[in-house]
């Protein structure tokens, strides 16, 4: 069977990308900050395909334990890796004029340095030359 790990995969993009794979026969580990929202999808999801091994991790993709969570999760359930799709993003709607320097921190956070450490974290140990990253 192969798995993938989504993050933001509560709502939008990495939700729809979840049903995706989900439809796929693909085991997935869903990541988001809110909780509801991500039983909320894997209950959608089991209505998609109920024979496939859906784990959620509830954290910040910013936080180092969640993205150490995820490492323990991908380890402990799967031994491997197919696809990591990193969604998981945040975006400040105001003026560049008006953004301060906490929120464009944050942001830097989750939109660059995360995404690049969970792939150090996954891809040093599963060097499968077939794993996609999104």
């Amino acid at each position: 069977m192969k798995c993938a790990v989504i993050t933001g995969s509560s709502s939008g993009i990495g939700k729809e990308i979840s049903k995706k794979l989900a439809f796929q026969g693909f085991d997935l580990i869903l990541v988001a900050r809110n909780k509801v929202n991500l039983e909320k999808t894997k209950k959608e999801l089991v209505e998609i395909n109920k024979r496939i091994n859906i784990i959620l991790c509830i954290g910040d993709i910013s936080s180092p334990n969640t993205l150490n969570n995820i490492e323990e999760l991908v380890k402990t359930n799967f031994n491997k890796l197919d696809v990591l799709v990193n969604n998981a993003g945040a975006f400040d709607v105001n003026s560049i004029m008006s953004i301060n320097e906490s929120t464009i921190d944050t942001q830097i956070n989750i939109n660059l340095k995360s995404p690049i450490l969970l792939i150090q974290k996954l891809f040093f140990i599963y060097k499968n030359p077939k794993t996609l990253i999104y």
